[in-house]
């Protein structure tokens, strides 16, 4: 839905894609996620790229999904999690060569996970990645 459902309108896109059986739309930043719900779009929402912690007791508020890449972040954003009415929906996100974002070796996934496990604040959904080419 990024990007204005890359110019096709990002409501219309998300309700159609929702409506046809999608489980989840994505998208990639916060704003983007919070004008779907204000929207009124209700299903499953996954924010893709990074965000600030300070959007972490808003993203919870709204059940919206928020891509995770390191551990020191989810600590970060742990320190908000008296504030939380829901646990944080958490995706990780992997780095398989992009370059961009992301965890990049078993370490940091076991740094993270220990992170994860430490709170009850926290709902791991999934984990995902964006191929470095096709």
């Amino acid at each position: 839905m990024k990007a204005d459902g890359y110019g096709h309108g990002e409501v219309q896109i998300a309700a159609a894609a929702l409506e046809a059986g999608a489980e989840m739309v994505s998208v990639a930043t916060p704003d983007e996620a919070v004008r779907l719900r204000m929207a009124g779009i209700t299903g499953d929402i996954l924010v893709m790229g990074p965000s600030p912690v300070s959007f972490v007791t808003k993203a919870a508020e709204l059940g919206v999904a928020i891509a995770v890449s390191n551990e020191s972040w989810l600590k970060e954003a742990l320190s908000e999690s008296e504030s939380f009415t829901q646990p944080l929906k958490i995706h990780v996100k992997i780095d398989s060569g992009m370059g961009r974002i992301g965890l990049r070796d078993a370490k940091a996934l076991q740094l993270l996970v220990s992170a994860m496990e430490s709170s009850k604040q926290v709902l791991f959904e999934g984990l995902f990645t964006h191929f470095a080419c096709a």
